[in-house]
């Protein structure tokens, strides 16, 4: 059965006949989330604690450290 075929054979049978092509690690996503959190110009921290069982400022220690003291974060 070719490549085709199994496609529309998938959306015959109602299913989405793709995949991620790259399937990212629990690590992987706890990164990407907090980035974009970060482009929207907060981080929820109970929302990491709820979702992956961390805080952020403890996971990202050092290098929360580093951005409180040039001053580029703020903890409200």
């Amino acid at each position: 059965h070719d490549t085709h075929g199994a496609y529309l054979d998938a959306l015959a049978a109602g299913r989405f006949p793709w995949r991620r092509a790259y399937a990212i690690s629990r690590r992987e996503e706890l990164h990407r989330e907090i980035i974009l959190q970060l482009k929207t110009g907060r981080l929820e921290l109970d929302y990491f604690r709820d979702k992956f069982g961390v805080d952020p400022r403890e996971y990202f220690a050092a290098q929360w450290q580093e951005l409180f003291e040039d001053g580029l974060v703020k903890l409200d």
